[in-house]
C-alpha cells in the first residue's frame, strides 16, 4: 500500500469501527431474540406488561442508532471514496431512513383511527 493514500492512516480506525459494529449487530439480535420470546409469553401482571414493553421500546430505539450510524458511515464513506452520485443516493438513503423512522408511529395512529372509523370500537 501506498503511505500517501488515506487508507493507510485509516485503514485500523475503519476496521475497528466494523467490528464494533458487528459486535454491536450480535448483541442486538440476541436482544431481538429475548423480545420475540417475551412477546410469546404472556404478561401475567400489568408489571410484568410494562417490562416488556420498555424493553420492546429499548430495542427499537437501539435498532433506530445502529441503521442511523450505518447510514452516517455509508454516506461519509460515499463522499471519502465515491463519486458524486453514490454520494447523493447515500445521502437520499439516509434520509429516507430517518423520514420514514419518525413517521412510522403516526402512520400507526393514522390507521388505528381509520380501522376505528370504518369499523367501530370494540
Amino acid at each position: 500500500m501506498d503511505a500517501r493514500t488515506p487508507t493507510t492512516y485509516f485503514y485500523d480506525q475503519h476496521q475497528r469501527t466494523r467490528m464494533a459494529m458487528e459486535q454491536l449487530r450480535g448483541r442486538l439480535d440476541d436482544l431481538l431474540i429475548r423480545i420475540q420470546s417475551l412477546k410469546e409469553e404472556q404478561a401475567r401482571t400489568p408489571a410484568h406488561q410494562q417490562i416488556i414493553e420498555d424493553e420492546i421500546d429499548k430495542a427499537e430505539l437501539e435498532h433506530y442508532t445502529e441503521v442511523s450510524k450505518q447510514n452516517a458511515l455509508r454516506v461519509v464513506e460515499a463522499f471519502s471514496y465515491g463519486k458524486p452520485t453514490d454520494a447523493r443516493d447515500a445521502v437520499l438513503e439516509a434520509l429516507d431512513w430517518k423520514a420514514f423512522a419518525r413517521v412510522h408511529p403516526y402512520m400507526i395512529d393514522a390507521g388505528e383511527n381509520m380501522e376505528n372509523q370504518v369499523f367501530g370500537e370494540e
